[in-house]
């Protein structure tokens, strides 16, 4: 089985981008781009609030009395994309 993990090695560690677990003892390739990795430390408050700062931006978009039918905007979707019930 052949398998793609991305991340970076930070103080001879290997940090995976996505979670993933790696078995011991297996065989790897490891590919070196040149492209270097900043990782910007952002507290959980300033996550929230950058979350927050979006949904009010998107709540400003629809008119308060914006009325719509979830089941239409399904089939509507289903329709749109080709998908099968």
């Amino acid at each position: 089985m052949v398998q793609t993990i991305q991340g970076h090695f930070l103080a001879g560690q290997f940090v995976p981008t996505q979670k993933t677990a790696i078995p011991d003892l297996v065989e790897v390739f490891v590919i070196i781009t040149d492209k270097a990795v900043v990782q910007a430390e952002t507290s959980k408050e300033e996550r929230i609030e950058k979350r927050l700062k979006a949904a009010e931006a998107i709540t400003g978009i629809i008119p308060s009395d914006f009325e719509f039918d979830l089941e239409d905007l399904r089939r509507e979707r289903i329709e749109k994309w080709g998908l099968v019930e």
